[in-house]
């Protein structure tokens, strides 16, 4: 392994060479003049180069916590300042390093030099986001409090303190104590800004001006630092997340450089979580440190005086969810319906950040709209100005999730207001339209049962405009099958919800799209409809009715007085339906491709041929004979289609492997009757064909196609395990 003493110091830089660093200066600490200043300085480059990449072991940064804090300390006040800014964790600073460092502070011949520790005190207030635990801190309330009087540690011991202040450390002997200090020493913005926090807390005690200081007094002392941490954090997280620790179920403060700018350039006016003015008997958010504690100050948690700020935070949310009133609901709506109306007013506006601010908060209300599944009355008029006027791309993912939350409005209503400018606007886009109409589709099936209407056309209107689209303007035929695999999952026993089958053209597009996976999703899209329609036909049947066909059948009118019950569906519904199933059965079990019902071929009565017009056929039938390739009607079967036949034939060569067949008397052609009778008679493999159709399944099964088995042994009667009712009918052998 290469060494970087002594050598180039751009050279790669491993594990074992940054715990030789933190050695070399543990010894150089140790020991005057034990190491020569250029080795040292070349360990803190190399231990420098290595912790702004991968960041620092907890082993490796509490070594040289433990190096910086000791004393006596032979490293000067630069190399000092050049190691503490190459304190990069790789993952949650430990409660031992912030008691190391707090007890280091101070005044005293066995402590650092001034220098060291404020470069130290500078470093936990950097970190403070990324702590294991912040209890400790809590606890070492009152002796970072005693250290204010030291004036070169004062700045940073109130940035500290004004991260840890919870009311429970507000006590009279320290505004007292504050406030003696602030005329003792002047007014020094850090004092002011942290008597203003304690003011914020107890109004009615602090009643006079804390006195000025700037907005960003308590910034982040160093963003990009922090920034690489934090990216350096997520990569060490995403190797290792049985290594990382959930994070603490608490107030999320953002880092305060990064904040600040962000919002003074983007203008956005989401404000954070803060509660001023709150009585003794009562909890504030900002006080909660984990979910025990959440659950044990439910009852006594107050609202935050900006309850705006539920747009970004999820532990508000929770409070605001868990307990809802009246009154906070009509605070978050009146506070968003006068934002969104000033943005509607800047939307053509040019000023610097109006478009960044325009997006922000959109994506603010679609987070919060996904949480909870609702969409607030101001932000559907917002939507109903916004799309006349949206060009199809301006916040495209937030204006779509937004209005996938659109309530189950009359039909025409949802149309002209909303359907409509979408249409128009990405009409150009039929996989993104598409997918918009699949998750508002989802988000209606999960309306609960009471919150629907009893009379309704929408989803019915919904699904045939989606349709529409789809033979329009055909999209991906994955971003197809997901419409319909949410589609055919609908509460079908609600009597709003209908069953539509996708039409012919579009199924059979599907079918010969020689995609297995697309074949697979299609066929359990179909059996999804076929359960879901057994169970529609049995609630809505009033007799014993006769299910006719391959998979379904109809029925009559439910019982007079009973709760809603679906209507029976038109007896060419079942037709179709059956038809659909009757042309995949040919086409992959049977053999029958494109044959038509004739007389007397009962077990072929509503097969439609995939609805290729017979001339089609004809020049099919004549173009396959030319070739000499056998007959079109087995020419989708498994063992000679383009989807199956190569899966086909590797099965059926595991099954030779596995009972010893010869390689020359091994199956060399597509499969079929005859051809696994001339197999068995020349010593090759031995399987009646039924069988070797069940260990296709079963090998097409495995290897993710699961469809095809559940369509198949939900369809053919032969297939199906006995004593197990075949729905309303079945298909024959």
């Amino acid at each position: 392994m290469p060494s970087v003493l002594g050598g180039d110091i751009a050279a790669p830089v491993y594990e074992d060479d940054a715990v030789g660093f933190a050695e070399l200066l543990q010894q150089a600490a140790e020991t005057r003049n034990a190491v020569s200043k250029s080795k040292v300085s070349e360990a803190i480059d190399g231990l420098t180069q290595f912790a702004t990449i991968r960041g620092l072991r907890p082993e490796i940064l509490q070594s040289l916590v433990d190096t910086l804090t000791e004393t006596p300390c032979y490293l000067d006040q630069s190399q000092c300042g050049r190691i503490i800014k190459a304190l990069i964790p790789r993952r949650k600073v430990s409660e031992e390093i912030v008691v190391r460092v707090v007890g280091c502070l101070g005044n005293g011949v066995h402590r650092p030099g001034a220098g060291v520790q404020a470069g130290l005190l500078r470093w936990l207030v950097m970190v403070y986001n990324v702590l294991e635990d912040y209890e400790m801190l809590s606890r070492l309330y009152g002796v970072l409090f005693n250290l204010l009087d030291m004036m070169t540690l004062r700045g940073y011991v109130c940035h500290l303190l004004s991260l840890i202040t919870r009311r429970k450390h507000i006590k009279p002997f320290r505004i007292q104590a504050l406030l003696q200090l602030q005329r003792d020493v002047g007014s020094e913005q850090p004092i002011n800004a942290l008597i203003q926090i304690y003011k914020n807390y107890y109004p009615d005690v602090i009643m006079f001006n804390a006195g000025p200081f700037k907005s960003t007094i308590f910034s982040h002392p160093d963003p990009d630092w922090m920034q690489k941490l934090l990216s350096i954090q997520e990569a060490s997280a995403s190797l290792n997340p049985l290594n990382e620790t959930r994070p603490n179920f608490k107030i999320v403060r953002k880092v305060g450089s990064q904040s600040s700018k962000r919002r003074k350039t983007e203008r956005v006016v989401v404000p954070e979580v803060h509660t001023f003015g709150a009585i003794e008997s009562t909890v504030t958010l900002e006080e909660v440190q984990n979910a025990d504690d959440f659950v044990q100050k439910l009852d006594k948690l107050e609202l935050p005086n900006q309850l705006a700020a539920v747009l970004e935070d999820p532990l508000l949310q929770q409070l605001v969810a868990l307990k809802p009133t009246e009154l906070a609901q009509e605070r978050i709506e009146n506070w968003l319906a006068a934002s969104l109306y000033d943005t509607m007013k800047t939307l053509s506006s040019t000023a610097p950040g109006a478009a960044a601010r325009t997006s922000k908060l959109l994506e603010q209300i679609a987070g919060y709209t996904k949480a909870t599944r609702t969409l607030l009355p101001p932000v559907q008029e917002f939507l109903k100005a916004y799309l006349q006027q949206w060009d199809g791309q301006a916040n495209l993912q937030a204006i779509l999730m937004l209005c996938s939350f659109l309530p189950m409005l009359d039909f025409d209503q949802l149309h002209t207001q909303f359907l409509s400018p979408i249409d128009t606007a990405l009409s150009s886009n039929p996989d993104v339209l598409i997918t918009f109409y699949t998750s508002l589709l989802r988000h209606w099936t999960f309306i609960p049962p009471s919150h629907l209407p009893n009379t309704s056309t929408s989803p019915s209107l919904l699904i045939q405009h989606t349709t529409s689209h789809l033979l329009r303007s055909p999209p991906n035929p994955h971003t197809t099958l997901l419409f319909y695999e949410i589609s055919s999952t609908l509460p079908f026993s609600h009597p709003i919800f209908r069953i539509h089958l996708p039409p012919a053209p579009l199924l059979y597009t599907l079918l010969f799209s020689s995609t297995p996976h697309i074949f697979s999703r299609l066929c359990h899209v179909l059996i999804t409809f076929k359960t879901a329609l057994e169970k529609s036909s049995a609630l809505s049947r009033s007799g014993s009715g006769a299910a006719a066909g391959v998979g379904v059948g109809g029925g009559g009118s439910g019982a007079s007085g009973a709760p809603p019950k679906p209507q029976p569906y038109p007896s060419s519904f079942y037709d179709a339906f059956n038809g659909f199933i009757m042309d995949i059965c040919n086409l992959l079990w049977r053999s029958r491709a494109f044959v038509l019902p004739v007389a007397g071929d009962s077990g072929n009565k509503a097969a439609l041929g995939c609805t290729i017009p017979g001339p089609v056929v004809s020049a099919l039938e004549a173009a396959v004979s030319a070739r000499g390739v056998g007959d079109l009607k087995g020419s989708f079967f498994l063992s000679r289609g383009p989807m199956w036949s190569y899966i086909a034939a590797q099965i059926l060569g595991e099954m030779e492997e596995q009972r010893g067949v010869d390689r020359e008397r091994k199956c060399k052609a597509p499969v079929s009757v005859q051809t696994l009778k001339q197999l068995a008679e020349q010593g090759g493999v031995k399987v009646a064909f039924m069988e070797y159709r069940l260990v296709v399944l079963r090998g097409i099964k495995k290897r993710g196609y699961e469809g095809v088995e559940e369509f198949m042994r939900n369809t053919m009667t032969s297939l199906i395990p006995k004593g197990r009712k075949a729905g309303a009918g079945g298909q024959r052998r």
